[in-house]
């Protein structure tokens, strides 16, 4: 098992609470974001190679990222406003 370990701030630099962050491939695994915006999440090491991981909040575009560059800690996401 590998932890990654991260914040997540909207594009104004504020954190952002209630995001949900998982595998895309195993959505059951998610995890929220505290209020300050930091997450923990904890994936089987057979994810790395390919995985890939999302950060999604409601109104916001959805960022994802290869699960190897994810490991680097802590992993700073921002997330920009949904484009229409």
């Amino acid at each position: 098992m590998v932890v990654i370990k991260g914040i997540v701030r909207r594009q104004n630099g504020k954190v952002l609470p209630g995001a949900s962050v998982f595998p895309a491939s195993e959505p059951d695994l998610a995890v929220v974001t505290d209020q300050n915006g930091a997450f923990e999440l904890t994936v089987p090491a057979s994810q790395l190679p390919a995985g890939v991981l999302t950060i999604a909040y409601a109104g916001l575009a959805d960022y994802q990222v290869a699960m190897e560059k994810a490991q680097q800690q802590p992993l700073l996401v921002t997330l920009p406003p949904k484009t229409k």
